[in-house]
């Protein structure tokens, strides 16, 4: 009697599923620092040349403007002035212009660098949606993370009220106070949001949770640069330390949300909620304390 086969274990895509260890990063963590540190400066050098272009378009155009420039710039030479800021340098109508150019500047700094961003996720062994996680959740989750976005803006204007803290005049203060709410609001409610998620919560994090740091130290390392990245140059010390420990607490619950929900989408949606809050209170205030002048 011939012998009896031997037994043979079927492929079937659960067996593979666990029979195969998940696949491993083509990089290590300070390679993916590396990478991240690479995508932050397309980030930076992308904005920074569609200002140059810009404003050399428009110099090109306005050649009376570039004369101007130029002249101010010699005045300041002679006079040794050692301070070179736009007011002494440019006029009323190039302040005009460059103004919503750097609102443009960012908006489009963002359109080029994600590209980048998703390129770098593919060349990984995980796919774009699986290393940057974009990838639904339940409806729980998102009424629960909203709940606590909400908690935490209360809290926030509670510590900010508390601490009033001297935030000088930033850039993005500039920026609300001399563009058009229809310009900014989309910038900093829904481009911010989703340029730093991809950034933060989305490629540094997939590398650093991917190593011996795990969760912990991934929520961690991201929301400290987070943090850093917001800081206002235009303050003072004090009011830096209020505005890095607030930001550093909510990167912290949108790291927390990443890693309970495995969905960048919410991360977004936080963060959305939180600039949207910050810029329409901005313009609300602004709106109030106008309508307060033409009263007297």
């Amino acid at each position: 009697m011939d012998p009896s086969p031997p037994a043979t274990i079927q492929s079937t895509p659960i067996a593979t599923a666990i029979l195969l260890p998940p696949k491993k990063l083509r990089w290590s963590l300070w390679a993916n620092f590396g990478l991240f540190v690479a995508l932050f400066t397309i980030w930076i050098i992308a904005q920074i040349l569609v200002a140059i272009i810009g404003m050399g378009s428009w110099l090109a155009i306005n050649p009376d403007q570039l004369s101007l420039l130029l002249q101010n710039i010699k005045n300041l030479q002679t006079s040794n002035q050692s301070s070179f800021t736009m007011d002494n340098l440019l006029s009323e109508k190039a302040l005009n212009f460059i103004v919503p150019l750097t609102v443009a500047s960012l908006i489009i700094g963002n359109i080029i660098t994600i590209p980048f961003i998703l390129l770098f996720a593919k060349l990984s062994k995980r796919g774009v949606r699986n290393y940057l996680n974009l990838q639904n959740t339940s409806l729980s989750n998102w009424f629960k993370w909203t709940g606590i976005t909400v908690a935490f803006i209360a809290v926030e204007i509670a510590i900010l009220s508390l601490a009033q803290p001297d935030e000088g005049q930033g850039p993005i203060n500039i920026l609300l106070q001399t563009v058009s709410p229809w310009l900014m609001i989309p910038a900093i409610a829904i481009g911010a949001p989703i340029i730093e998620e991809l950034l933060f919560r989305g490629f540094l994090y997939k590398g650093i949770v991917e190593s011996k740091l795990k969760h912990t130290g991934a929520i961690i390392i991201t929301s400290t640069l987070f943090a850093i990245i917001h800081i206002n140059p235009q303050a003072s010390a004090p009011a830096n330390l209020v505005t890095l420990f607030v930001i550093f607490i909510l990167a912290s619950l949108m790291g927390h949300a990443r890693h309970q929900t495995k969905s960048l989408y919410i991360t977004i949606w936080m963060h959305f909620i939180n600039n949207a809050f910050a810029t329409g209170a901005f313009y609300t205030a602004q709106y109030l304390e106008n309508q307060e002048h033409l009263l007297k």
